[in-house]
Order: C-alpha cells, then sequence, then structure tokens
C-alpha cells in the first residue's frame, strides 16, 4: 500500500473517531438528555371555542392530530406547537375550522428538533356531521367515541388510525403512511395508498368497500360489507373471516391472496407470480387455473362461482 493511502486512512479514521467523541462529549454535557440538543423552541396554546358547531375541518402539515372526548361543555383545542408554527381556531358556517400558520423563513428551516408538534381536539359531544382532515407530516388519531356523518381523510407520510363510526362514506387516502381502521362502521369505505400498508380489524360496510395500494398489503379481519375490492401491485392480501354478501374480487400483481374463513356470493383471485391459498365457509363452483404452478380446489357442483387465476403461483383452496 503506498505511503500516502496510508497516510489518507489514518487521517479519515482520526477524524471519525473525533466525531465520535465530540458527539459523545455533547451528550454528556446536557446529561444525555438529547431533547435538550433541540435548536427548536415549543410552546402550548390553547384556545377554548364558545360557539356551536356541526362539522369539523383540520388543515396541519406537520402537526398530529388527535380527538378526544371531555366531560366540559365547550370544545377545546390544545396546539403543541413550535413558535412560528401556529394554528388559527375559530367557527365558520357551523364548521369548527383548525388551520396551520407558518411564518417560518428560509433559514428557519435550518434546524434540530427531536419533537413532533401536536393538536388535540377535546370534543364536548360525540354527534358531528361531516369531517375533514388534511396534513401531510402528521398522524391522524379519530377514536371509538365519535360517530360523523361523513369522513375525509387525506395525509401524505402520515399514518391514520380510525374507530369512529360514519353514516355514510369513510375515504381515506395516504401516499406512504399506513392506515388502520379499527372497531368502526359506515355506510361505504374507500381507502388507498401509494407505499403504506391498510388493515382493517371488526370493520362492517354496510354498501361496498374498495382498498388499493401499490406496494404495501393489506389485512382484512372480521369485515362484513356488500360487495369488496381489495388490489395491491406487489404487496399481499390476506384476509380471515370477511364475508361479503356480493362479490369479493382480490387482485395482485407479484403478490400472494391468502384467506382464511371468508365468503362471498361471487369470488374472485388474480395474481400474476404469487400463490393463492385459503378457505371459504360455503360451497363454491370452482374455476383455477395457473400457467405454471399446481391447483387443488374442491369440485364443487354449487353454490356461487370462485375464480382463481395466478401466472406461476400455486392455488390451493378448500370449504369448511
Amino acid at each position: 500500500m503506498k505511503k500516502s493511502v496510508k497516510i489518507l486512512i489514518v487521517t479519515a479514521s482520526v477524524l471519525v473517531v473525533s466525531g465520535i467523541l465530540l458527539c459523545i462529549g455533547a451528550l454528556a454535557a446536557v446529561g444525555f438528555d438529547i431533547e435538550k440538543l433541540s435548536t427548536v423552541t415549543y410552546v402550548t396554546n390553547t384556545h377554548e371555542v364558545s360557539a356551536g358547531f356541526g362539522s369539523i375541518s383540520v388543515d396541519s402539515n406537520t402537526s398530529d392530530i388527535t380527538f378526544a372526548l371531555t366531560d366540559e361543555k365547550a370544545c377545546k383545542v390544545v396546539c403543541f406547537e413550535q413558535g412560528k408554527i401556529s394554528h388559527t381556531v375559530d367557527v365558520q358556517d357551523n364548521t369548527l375550522v383548525i388551520r396551520q400558520k407558518d411564518e417560518r423563513k428560509w433559514f428557519d428551516y435550518i434546524n434540530i428538533s427531536f419533537r413532533s408538534p401536536k393538536v388535540t381536539v377535546y370534543l364536548p359531544k360525540t354527534d358531528y356531521a361531516a369531517l375533514t382532515v388534511k396534513s401531510t407530516t402528521g398522524n391522524v388519531n379519530i377514536p371509538e367515541a365519535f360517530t360523523f356523518d361523513s369522513a375525509s381523510i387525506r395525509s401524505y407520510t402520515g399514518n391514520v388510525s380510525f374507530g369512529a363510526s360514519v353514516k355514510n362514506d369513510l375515504r381515506v387516502s395516504l401516499s406512504t403512511g399506513n392506515t388502520k381502521i379499527k372497531n368502526a362502521s359506515a355506510s361505504g369505505v374507500s381507502l388507498s395508498s401509494s407505499t403504506g400498508n391498510i388493515e382493517l380489524e371488526n370493520v362492517k360496510a354496510a354498501e361496498d368497500l374498495a382498498v388499493n395500494t401499490s406496494t404495501g398489503n393489506i389485512r382484512l379481519a372480521e369485515v362484513t360489507c356488500k360487495n369488496c375490492r381489495a388490489e395491491a401491485s406487489t404487496g399481499n392480501i390476506t384476509l380471515s373471516d370477511t364475508v361479503a354478501s356480493g362479490d369479493l374480487r382480490l387482485t395482485c400483481s407479484t403478490g400472494n391472496i391468502r384467506f382464511s374463513s371468508c365468503d362471498a356470493a361471487d369470488i374472485t383471485a388474480k395474481t400474476s407470480t404469487g400463490n393463492i391459498t385459503g378457505s371459504l365457509r360455503s360451497e363454491k363452483i370452482f374455476y383455477a387455473e395457473s400457467s405454471t404452478g399446481s391447483v387443488d380446489v374442491p369440485r364443487g357442483a354449487k353454490g356461487g362461482t370462485c375464480n382463481a387465476k395466478s401466472d406461476t403461483g400455486n392455488i390451493r383452496i378448500s370449504v369448511e
């Protein structure tokens, strides 16, 4: 090895060790409390809402959004936020409107922060009309205590946790965040995500249920609906104890389709390179096809139809 190369290696090693020691020294100076290294100052602002309202609209880019039921007679919105990123809270046209106000300059974006801003909405009653939530990076948490006429949630990288009841349609649209709907009910449900996972547990949809993701996985457990459509490009689709009174349509490109103790009037399951495996609650007339994989399905002569097709995967379906 050349002498110049050795010198470079030694110099680089010394710089790396020095950097590690400096980091340890900085942490030791603040008692290893990493939050003390933050360059961002947070404040808590409380907004008392005296006026009544029927609907709720929240538009906040970076804050986590949480709803909570309160015993107090009036609504209260508590914002844990940066000094230059505040929120306005008022009632307009019978709607509680919460909006983020960003007054940062370009140099304010250069900072170190280890905490997350948060907006908590304390609501005095359980029933409301329309719910609309828009977020960029924050998470959204709507618990079981509430009922809405309709609900629409949009976010990019944040996660959504939803457990409320919706009289009409529930719509959730995300880019890279995960969606979890648990102990909820709605007339119709429409959920989409680009790279995030979508999970439903104990969900009742009186009408249609549509779930779509590109690279994420889809999981349905204890779900009932009229018609169900689940589509995933490279992710897997997994169903258990899911029953559709009408059609059940499951489509994948490269993922696997698995279902356990599920049923529908008519079933279609298609994937390109994945396997199709599962069990059904009632007999079906099966039409199963795989180009290079093996096929093992019952020879049913009654009931609805079950169409299963895979290009290179195996197909194994049984009836309980």
